[in-house]
């Protein structure tokens, strides 16, 4: 992945186009790359655009708080049940 960065520089002196949505996660050695790497960079990305969406909706003139993004799994229907509850409130 450290070559990426390299081969990105070269795509854009080279005025090619590519798609500037993904992201690319700089890390020293392919061989580290981890599930929880890669679940970590995809949670930052959706937190941004939760943050954005936030500043977004507060700029219309809305509550802030009615944007959220929680985190459960699928045999968590308890915690889920309990925070859409407070969401609510």
């Amino acid at each position: 992945m450290q070559c990426m960065y390299d081969a990105a520089d070269l795509a854009g002196t080279m005025k090619l186009q590519y798609d500037v949505t993904s992201r690319i996660s700089r890390m020293p050695c392919t061989a580290r790359l981890g599930l929880n790497f890669i679940l970590k960079t995809v949670q930052k990305r959706a937190e941004r655009r939760m943050w954005f969406a936030r500043k977004l909706i507060g700029q219309l003139g809305l509550n802030e708080g009615r944007v959220k993004m929680m985190f459960v799994s699928a045999a968590e229907g308890d915690i889920f049940a309990a925070e859409m509850n407070k969401f609510t409130k």
